[in-house]
């Protein structure tokens, strides 16, 4: 609840912001044309697609897809601030941050965890797709740093209100994200590189962390990947 206040505070406080800058949506249009502008905006996007996979998924389980549908829809329009809404309701049903995201913490069948269960296709094309997502968003953060330092691209950050708005928006997806793989690492000493790696290169790593997931976890469909507890012994097995 205080993650979701604060998340609050900094999301109203920003739209404050854009209101009383007057700026309407008379420089939205940097969003594309500036290139860190960009990157941020290709950020907040994949922040949306790592929220939309695991509601997707997590709906289906629960039988609660269209309510899973409704959210995502509300999160493209409305932002992360919908995400957090979404996650204390979670823990609100299900009476625990860890129950909320996971629903196995082994091995859906029972199967030992060391025994590799055969991929469903499915599986390999959400792994290969993020993994491509992941590369389109290190070229487009290549690209910018050959344009501008990162120290220019925040300082136009700072004086674009809505590009503004959008790197808020990332940090509060990321409060999710960081939720997920606290819960998701049986070891907490495999969940802390890859939250380092979050807060350093963004949701482009979000994306290497679906490929992890994915591919590290011993069940066979993307669902079973995304709700099941990873082995404590990690990625390297």
């Amino acid at each position: 609840m205080t993650a979701f206040s604060i998340s609050s505070l900094m999301y109203v406080s920003a739209i404050l912001i854009v209101v009383a800058s007057g700026m309407g949506f008379s420089r939205e249009k940097e969003l594309f044309t500036e290139h860190w502008g960009y990157a941020t905006l290709l950020d907040y996007s994949l922040s949306v697609v790592f929220v939309a996979l695991y509601f997707t998924f997590n709906g289906i389980y629960h039988g609660t897809l269209r309510r899973s549908l409704f959210v995502i829809a509300s999160v493209v329009i409305f932002g992360h601030i919908v995400t957090m809404a979404y996650l204390c309701y979670l823990v609100f049903e299900h009476r625990s941050l860890r129950d909320a995201l996971i629903v196995w913490n082994t091995n859906p069948d029972g199967e030992a965890r060391g025994e590799m269960k055969r991929k469903n296709p499915l599986t390999w094309i959400i792994a290969g797709v993020a993994f491509v997502l992941f590369l389109y968003f290190l070229y487009v953060c290549v690209r910018a740093l050959q344009v501008e330092s990162l120290g220019i691209g925040w300082e136009k950050t700072k004086r674009n209100p809505w590009i503004l708005l959008t790197f808020i928006n990332n940090l509060i997806g990321l409060v999710f994200v960081v939720s997920y793989i606290l819960i998701s690492e049986q070891a907490t000493f495999y969940a802390v590189p890859w939250i380092l790696a979050l807060v350093v290169g963004g949701n482009g790593v979000s994306m290497l962390y679906i490929v992890h997931k994915m591919l590290n976890n011993t069940g066979a469909s993307p669902l079973e990947a995304m709700l099941t507890q990873n082995p404590r012994d990690g990625f390297l097995r």
